[in-house]
């Protein structure tokens, strides 16, 4: 059920992020830990066939929020801002 996004992220993603799925809700919530906070998290919620919203924000008060209509965009959004935000 949650093939549309693991498919196309990054091999750097998985290493550096945990991935959970919710199927109550239908969206992603990857974060990643320090000790015991949270250091930056993603939430993608997928709420139509191609409309992809993702949520990030981290421990520097960045919030960014984005709609995009692939999940192969939605990828490559998470891998540059992980890369940006190390």
């Amino acid at each position: 059920m949650y093939h549309w996004l693991l498919i196309d992220l990054d091999k750097s993603i998985y290493k550096r992020y945990k991935i959970k799925y919710d199927y109550a809700r239908h969206n992603y919530f990857l974060y990643e830990n320090s000790r015991f906070l949270v250091k930056s998290c993603f939430i993608v919620i997928r709420t139509s066939e191609k409309c992809f919203r993702v949520t990030y924000y981290n421990l520097d008060n960045v919030f960014i929020y984005k709609t995009f209509r692939s999940a192969r965009d939605t990828a490559r959004f998470i891998k540059d801002l992980s890369d940006k935000y190390k």
